[in-house]
């Protein structure tokens, strides 16, 4: 039981740590097509 509650614990660490990194690839793309439009942030 408490093996299985560690196991899903690890497996949500992973899944915030790739959602992490998908915000900030995001936020470049969007930085990125700003500054080709020429606005500012």
């Amino acid at each position: 039981e408490l093996n299985e509650l560690k196991n899903e614990l690890k497996y949500r660490e992973k899944e915030v740590a790739i959602y992490k990194d998908r915000m900030k690839l995001a936020e470049k793309e969007i930085r990125s097509m700003y500054y080709k439009e020429g606005w500012p942030i």
